[in-house]
């Protein structure tokens, strides 16, 4: 189990998320992406290289099922 620290940063860019998101429609990607970054970060730093391709699997995998969306204008690559 991970410790509660771990969820607290992940609540907060939640939150924030879904404020901007209800306000305006829209998640900015100067939100998205440090965080994305950083949990590729620590998923090298905890579970070395398999860590790292786990995490960019997912991406890679979130990024192919909701693209169709976002080439459809839809949803923007944010909302992932």
């Amino acid at each position: 189990m991970m410790p509660s620290i771990v969820w607290w940063p992940s609540l907060l860019t939640s939150g924030i998320a879904c404020f901007t998101d209800i306000r305006s429609r829209g998640i900015p990607n100067l939100l998205v992406a440090p965080f994305a970054v950083s949990g590729l970060v620590a998923s090298r730093a905890l579970h070395g290289l398999t860590g790292l391709w786990s995490s960019l699997d997912g991406i890679g995998l979130a990024a192919m099922v909701c693209g169709v969306f976002c080439f459809l204008r839809g949803m923007g690559m944010g909302d992932l």
